[in-house]
């Protein structure tokens, strides 16, 4: 009886130590803010100056067979154009649960904010303020290892948004991607599966776009520091707007990126040709070459970059297509103490449309102090 008391307190005692306590992450920073150009109008470019300050608080922790991370944040911008002034907030939650051979995970996100730097439309932004919008977004995921080198996977998506006013279309949508992964070696795995997604406006013009397609793909470990990933599919998809359907036209689509990653410093490039849905009312296909960089020079001081070119061309006689959107940016992050950093950024981002002669331009800086402590509960 005493043996078999020992054995079940070794095993609780086990348990207890793969279960690390839960830890509250605390984030509060201000920042001050230039903008030169919030709109994208192609006109009337007036400079944006101001302060914004953020509170995040965050809960995760890691349990034996499950996990969670829950956050949620407030930012309160203030500028000398006080229609652009607002009390943003949102949160998410990412959830996580696996057996021997089952995994399934949860990502939620929703947000209550403005239009102000994070929308994409392919007609410019015809406001002359920041616009509110509401964003829900849920992701599920599930997969299953049918043996000890297939696995099975399903995964899903689903997005509603919606803004105020009629300067930007509603809409939502919904995704879901069968999937078949093997592994040939501990270094190659390869992929086969297949998309369905669905765009439909909600309100302005009515517009409703079906896409589907098989795609193959792998993912191959090159070197302990060296991965590369790519998938390529084709795609028909379908427009219904206003009433009339159109034919189902087959499209190529891509998504492949190589990383390298060391102690102090990660780099990726890539590039993709995706389904995007635009706030202008429509669902287009764009693509995106892109390519981003992290380097620690030392304990205190850690530099970022990213570099993103987009374009997209779908033929239609109703809207204009983006004629192509550089941007870029670069950050320095100067870490005084464990808890306390410094930030300073700066991006730039070149927008024409086509039709539209003249491109829109925009600078943007930002200097600001975060305090960001982790409390294990």
């Amino acid at each position: 009886m005493k043996k078999l008391c020992a054995i079940v307190a070794m095993l609780v005692s086990a348990s207890a130590a793969q279960a690390a306590a839960p830890t509250l992450k605390t984030k509060l920073s201000a920042e001050g803010v230039f903008n030169s150009h919030p709109l994208m109008s192609r006109q009337n470019a007036q400079d944006l100056w101001g302060n914004k300050t953020s509170l995040r608080l965050g809960l995760d922790q890691n349990l034996p067979t499950t996990a969670y991370d829950i956050a949620g944040w407030v930012d309160n911008n203030l500028y000398n154009r006080g229609r652009f002034n607002s009390v943003d907030f949102g949160g998410e939650a990412n959830l996580q649960s696996h057996t021997q051979r089952l995994e399934t995970a949860l990502a939620l996100k929703g947000s209550y904010d403005t239009t102000l730097t994070r929308e994409i439309s392919d007609v410019g932004v015809m406001a002359d303020k920041a616009v509110r919008r509401t964003i829900f977004e849920g992701a599920p995921k599930i997969s299953y290892a049918v043996s000890q080198r297939g696995v099975l996977g399903l995964e899903g998506s689903a997005r509603l948004a919606r803004y105020k006013g009629d300067t930007f279309t509603d809409y939502h949508t919904l995704s879901a991607s069968p999937s078949y992964a093997y592994s040939f070696t501990e270094r190659f795995t390869g992929l086969l599966g297949g998309q369905y997604r669905r765009y439909e406006a909600d309100s302005g013009i009515d517009h409703t776009v079906d896409s589907a397609g098989p795609f193959v793909g792998f993912i191959s470990n090159l070197t302990e520091r060296l991965k590369l990933q790519a998938r390529y599919g084709h795609e028909a998809s379908r427009h219904k707007v206003a009433g009339v359907t159109g034919d189902w036209d087959w499209n190529y689509v891509y998504a492949a990126d190589l990383t390298y990653k060391s102690e102090l410093s990660e780099l990726t490039l890539g590039g993709m040709r995706a389904q995007q849905s635009y706030a202008s009312g429509r669902d287009a296909l764009l693509t995106t070459i892109y390519g981003q960089a992290r380097y620690k020079f030392d304990p205190y001081i850690t530099l970022q970059g990213t570099l993103r070119y987009q374009f997209a061309n779908s033929d239609s006689p109703v809207w204009n297509d983006i004629d192509r959107v550089y941007t870029g940016r670069a950050g320095l992050f100067y870490h005084l103490t464990k808890t306390l950093d410094l930030t300073a950024a700066y991006s730039y981002r070149n927008e024409k449309i086509e039709g539209v002669s003249k491109a829109a331009q925009r600078h943007e800086a930002l200097f600001g102090l975060a305090w960001n402590p982790e409390i294990a509960l």
